[in-house]
């Protein structure tokens, strides 16, 4: 019995194979300073629209690893692992809010609008919210400016809901079987707890 000599077959080159020449034209354009930081699917279609074809893109990634080419070129990036979000810790309300920005797909394909909302950590309600169809920091620093003003009116009628309570109970105890509703706030909220825990462990 013979090896499988199949591996180490020396086989032809295909009839569709580039030439030399037609490998060097695709690389000397990846190396171009309009294309060196650009990744092969972008490179192909820049050039279809200057009417050049020289490869496909398998066969422009194909000759950048046949040259150790194929990694971050130019002015682009390596990657690089994200960092945990920070942890945040609220005892009581208004100590954090928390924001963003959401698309909102719009009646025609293709056309958005712009959600900004306002969480407030602590009891995890929305204290504002408005939808744009405009992505700008005006926006945010308007709804941030009226919703503070707004959050203080909701804290104070949470404490007037306590004091009602009380109150009530004391005029008629007998109508009470058990504590009133609970106004009260939780002792404190965490953001990203898991970070937290994970650096104490880490330190000790």
């Amino acid at each position: 019995m013979r090896a499988d000599g199949r591996p180490t077959a020396v086989r032809p080159a295909p009839a569709h194979a580039l030439t030399e020449d037609e490998r060097q034209a695709v690389l000397e354009t990846t190396l171009q300073p309009d294309y060196a930081a650009l990744p092969p699917g972008q490179i192909v279609p820049r050039l279809a629209d200057e009417g050049v074809y020289l490869a496909s893109e398998s066969t422009f990634y194909r000759v950048l690893r046949d040259h150790n080419l194929q990694h971050h070129r130019g002015r682009a990036k390596a990657p690089s692992t994200p960092r945990p979000p920070t942890t945040h810790r609220a005892d009581q309300p208004n100590q954090a809010w928390c924001w963003d920005i959401t698309w909102l797909p719009g009646l025609i394909r293709g056309q958005f609008t712009f959600l900004y909302l306002i969480i407030e950590l602590y009891s995890r309600k929305i204290v504002g919210w408005e939808v744009h169809e405009v992505e700008n920091n005006a926006h945010a620093r308007d709804l941030v400016e009226r919703a503070c003003p707004a959050r203080s009116r909701r804290v104070a009628i949470l404490r007037g809901c306590h004091e009602l309570y009380d109150a009530v109970r004391r005029r008629h105890p007998t109508r009470w079987s058990s504590d009133t509703r609970n106004w009260g706030h939780i002792r404190e909220v965490w953001l990203h707890p898991e970070n937290d825990r994970a650096l104490m462990t880490k330190v000790a």
